[in-house]
């Protein structure tokens, strides 16, 4: 007995389509197969978009076409035209494969023969419809979207760090909007991004996603968000219209420029602004387990050989010069007080990762 393969799908943005649910779909095809007197197969993608995905991105479609390639399913159902595809380049795949293969396509308004030159034709009328009634779709998306970004309306997706959303608008995040501020304030005292960070695991402060603590990284891109500012700018892809919406203001106009005064010179200074005169292969990888401070590196060409050391007593010596009767003690500002041979170190972590990658 010939056995009718049911392919059933709903978009995973309209899970409720009216009448188009999976059980509904599966229904109409269980009965078309006992209309034709065949046994049935059903094929659930559940929920996945069609528009712009080719058939490798969808496992269920995948294992269908592979069986219409081979010569196993000859009879094949889906609910309308749509839950196959709203994508010409899927549509096409499937005609071609089901006219090689002498595959009949059963839809809930009727059947269509693909090796036969009028359902052929028929079948790419349905195709085109369904690839316009798509594009109509994603166009009055896009035009309601930007009309509710003009009215203020948060875009869409989670909120920066600081805010939440009532009402569809950005309104401040109290416990959260206070940290913002700490950051910014910070880093335009010159603290370290690496100690800002440490400061907020400490106090039990985490950031929207991740483990639990924060990430250099993440901490860079706060301090790029223009939102704490008072404004977030929003680009059309289509149209390139550009709309600067207004939202609650957390920074003021100078702290803001002091951050991103700092932000620049340390990007400058990455680029060559401030180069480094010497080499060191643990540059930036290295941190004191004393006072948590970046080990920096010194060469002393007379005396041939360089250091990894704490820092940190000259750059608190910048920032607040000690007292006259006090300008130097051992251990005064960190308990690190001795340096690692920058050839010996190097060597030992060279050789310890070229080991491990050998072996591993």
């Amino acid at each position: 007995m010939p056995t009718l393969h049911i392919y059933t799908r709903v978009s995973t943005a309209v899970q409720a389509d009216e009448g188009m649910s999976l059980d509904t779909q599966r229904e109409i095809g269980v009965q078309r197969a006992k209309d034709l007197g065949f046994d049935h197969e059903v094929w659930n993608e559940g929920g996945r978009s069609s528009n712009h995905e080719s058939v490798d991105k969808r496992p269920v479609l995948s294992q269908v076409y592979a069986k219409i390639q081979s010569g196993e399913i000859k009879h094949f159902f889906v609910y309308d035209q749509s839950r196959l595809s709203r994508n010409d380049e899927v549509s096409s795949l499937f005609r071609v494969a089901c006219n090689r293969n002498g595959v009949t396509l059963y839809t809930k308004d009727g059947r269509y023969d693909l090796s036969n030159s009028s359902d052929q034709f028929m079948k790419k009328i349905m195709d085109a419809v369904a690839e316009l009634d798509n594009a109509q779709r994603a166009e009055r998306t896009r035009i309601g979207k930007l009309a509710r970004i003009k009215q203020g309306r948060w875009m869409g997706g989670p909120p920066p760090y600081g805010y939440t959303i009532d009402n569809h608008m950005l309104v401040v995040q109290p416990n959260e909007a206070k940290w913002v501020v700490r950051i910014f304030e910070e880093y335009a005292k010159k603290t370290a991004t690496a100690d800002i960070k440490l400061l907020l695991d400490t106090n039990g402060v985490t950031p929207r996603r991740g483990g639990g603590t924060w990430s250099m990284g993440s901490l860079q891109a706060l301090m790029s968000n223009t939102h704490y500012l008072g404004h977030w700018d929003y680009t059309d892809k289509r149209s390139g219209e550009t709309v600067r919406v207004a939202c609650p203001r957390l920074l003021s106009s100078d702290l803001w420029t002091r951050v991103q005064e700092r932000k620049k010179f340390h990007v400058d200074r990455r680029n060559g602004g401030n180069a480094v005169r010497h080499f060191y292969l643990l540059r930036g990888m290295l941190r004191c387990s004393h006072c948590g401070s970046a080990l920096s590196g010194l060469t002393r060409p007379g005396v041939g050989r360089g250091l990894y050391y704490c820092s940190k007593k000259e750059r608190d010596w910048v920032k607040k010069p000690p007292v006259q009767e006090d300008k130097w003690k051992r251990g005064r500002v960190c308990s690190m007080t001795r340096s690692l041979n920058v050839a010996d170190t190097d060597e030992l972590v060279w050789d310890t990762v070229m080991k491990v990658v050998t072996n591993s």
